[in-house]
C-alpha cells in the first residue's frame, strides 16, 4: 500500500493535523473523482465558542497528494460534485 494514499483515515489526519488550530476538529467526507484524480472533502469544524458566534465551518479538499486545493475553478467544480452527489444520494434514500 502507497504512502500517499487517500483512502487512509490515518495518513489524512497525519498529514492535516498541522493545519489544525486549537480548538478545532475535523470530519473526513466524501471521495470525489474530477479529472481523473481523487480528492477527500474534509470538513473543519470550529468548535463550540464559534457556533455560538455563529461562525461557519469551513469545508476543504485535499488531492491525492494531501495537497490542499486552493485553485478556484477546481474548488468550485468539487463543490458543485458534492452538491450534486448529496441531492442524487438523497433521491435514492426517499
Amino acid at each position: 500500500m502507497s504512502q500517499n494514499n487517500i483512502d487512509n483515515k490515518e495518513n489524512i489526519l497525519e498529514k492535516i493535523r498541522p493545519y489544525i488550530k486549537k480548538g478545532e476538529s475535523i470530519t473526513l467526507g466524501e471521495k470525489l473523482k474530477y479529472k481523473e484524480k481523487t480528492y477527500m472533502k474534509i470538513y473543519l469544524n470550529k468548535g463550540i465558542l464559534a457556533t455560538i458566534k455563529k461562525q461557519e465551518n469551513e469545508v476543504l479538499f485535499i488531492d491525492e497528494s494531501f495537497k490542499f486545493i486552493d485553485k478556484e475553478p477546481i474548488l468550485k467544480e468539487l463543490l458543485k460534485l458534492s452538491h450534486y452527489e448529496k441531492i442524487f444520494l438523497m433521491k435514492i434514500i426517499k
